[in-house]
C-alpha cells in the first residue's frame, strides 16, 4: 500500500493560498492513481513541531551523536524524545512526500525549517562515516510546492535568491534523496490578470508529478 505524506507549511487555507491549492491538486490526483493508498497530513502551523529547547538540548545532542559515541538513549530518554521522533518516523514510512509552503523573505517559514531539522537524525536518516555523513534513505519521491508573489525561477540569477528551495534540496541530498521535484507558483502578485493561468499551469504540473 502506497503512502503519501503531505507536509503543510502554510498558515492559510486552500481558498487563499496558491501553494495549498496546488498541493491539494497533487493529493487529489495521487489518490486517483493510488486508490488503495493512504494520505497522512501534517499541518505544521496547526500542531507546530517542537523546537529544540534548552531543557532537551543534552538529550538531542546525545541522540544526534549516538552513532559515533555509542551512548544510546535510555528508555526514559526515548520516551522524552518521542515527540521529536514521530516526525522522522512518518517521513521514513512515506513513499511520496509533498511539501507546500510560501516563500517568505527568500526562505522558508520557521516551522518548516524546524521540521527539516527533525528529520535529520543520525543513525536513522543519515550516518557519520570516516568519509563524512552518508544518507540512509532512498526510493522516495519528494515534491515541493512553493508560491511567491514575484518571479524568481524564470531567470538563473533571481533563482539564486530562493534560499529555501536550495535548502530543501540540500537536506534531501543529505539524507540520501537526491532529487526534488519543485513546482513554483510565481508572479500572481505582479501580474494579477494572469493569476488564474499561473495557478492552472502549476496545478497541471503537480498532477503530472502525481502520475509518476
Amino acid at each position: 500500500m502506497k503512502k503519501l505524506l503531505y507536509v503543510i507549511a502554510h498558515p492559510g487555507t486552500i481558498e487563499n493560498s496558491e501553494s495549498l491549492a496546488v498541493g491539494q491538486a497533487f493529493v487529489d490526483e495521487w489518490q486517483v492513481k493510488n486508490p488503495t493508498g493512504t494520505v497522512k497530513t501534517i499541518n505544521l502551523f496547526a500542531e507546530e513541531p517542537p523546537y529544540y529547547t534548552q531543557d532537551h538540548f543534552d538529550l538531542i545532542t546525545k541522540e544526534k551523536f549516538s552513532t559515533i559515541t555509542g551512548n544510546t538513549l535510555t528508555p526514559d530518554e526515548e520516551k522524552a524524545f518521542a515527540k521529536y521522533a514521530k516526525y522522522l518516523d512518518s517521513f521514513v514510512e512515506a513513499d511520496t512526500v509533498l511539501i507546500a509552503n510560501p516563500m517568505w523573505n527568500y526562505f522558508l517559514p520557521a516551522e518548516l525549517k524546524q521540521y527539516l531539522d527533525l528529520i535529520q537524525v543520525s543513525g536513522k536518516s543519515f550516518k557519520y562515516t570516516d568519509h563524512g555523513p552518508v544518507g540512509l534513505l532512498s526510493d522516495k519521491q519528494v515534491v515541493h510546492v512553493q508560491a511567491a508573489g514575484g518571479f524568481y525561477h524564470n531567470d538563473p540569477e533571481t533563482a539564486k535568491e530562493d534560499l529555501g528551495s536550495q535548502y530543501i534540496d540540500l537536506v534531501m541530498k543529505f539524507v540520501g534523496l537526491g532529487k526534488v521535484d519543485h513546482v513554483y507558483v510565481e508572479g500572481a502578485a505582479f501580474v494579477p490578470d494572469q493569476a488564474a493561468n499561473i495557478l492552472a499551469a502549476a496545478k497541471e504540473q503537480a498532477k503530472a508529478l502525481a502520475d509518476k
